[in-house]
């Protein structure tokens, strides 16, 4: 069953009412501190936390496999969240992809004059 709740615009909610009640949680007057509590958690939940991670420099892929590591303990230690040690993990993906890219770019321009050499020197 639908919500019986009416909203200012004269719509009513789309919620599913809860068991026991015409209301949805938001709309029921018996849940009214319930919600207000939810509220609150969640609001407080959004609040950034603020790590100190210290910088590192990345010029290898060695150096992403050892922040990785890192990352990886930290995580499991509760050093840090979840949500930072994906992050990490997802640009160091990208980071990765980067290296290796320029790498084969070297090695095409080496190939490349090498030709351009052999060909003058015909």
């Amino acid at each position: 069953m639908k919500c019986q709740f009416t909203k200012q615009d004269g719509q009513q909610c789309e919620g599913n009412a809860i068991y026991d009640s015409q209301y949805c949680f938001s709309h029921n007057p018996d849940s009214r501190q319930a919600k207000n509590e939810a509220v609150l958690n969640g609001g407080l939940a959004l609040k950034k936390i603020k790590f100190e991670l210290e910088e590192v420099e990345i010029k290898s892929i060695q150096d992403i496999t050892a922040l990785l590591a890192k990352t990886i303990n930290e995580l499991r230690t509760n050093k840090i969240p979840p949500k930072i040690a994906v992050n990490i993990g997802y640009l160091s993906n990208i980071m990765i992809t980067s290296l290796k890219e320029g790498e084969i770019e070297k090695r095409l321009e080496v190939i490349e004059n090498a030709i351009k050499l052999h060909k003058s020197n015909e």
